[in-house]
């Protein structure tokens, strides 16, 4: 499901989760030792695009 669009509540709702848990696994993976700006810069741009995605779901939710 990831990448496609979808109209559906449900299978929105799923992607959220998958992201958002994506999101969490990769920030826990981060080696403290040898993190660096790129991977803030990653980090940062996974958050962009799930809000980038929310925003367009709650326009659809409307």
């Amino acid at each position: 499901m990831l990448g496609r669009a979808s109209h559906n509540k449900t299978k929105q709702h799923t992607y959220i989760v998958s992201r958002v848990k994506l999101l969490l696994s990769v920030v826990e993976s981060l080696d403290m030792e040898n993190a660096g700006e790129q991977d803030l810069k990653n980090i940062k741009q996974m958050l962009d695009d799930l809000s980038l995605k929310v925003s367009t779901f709650q326009d659809e939710w409307k």
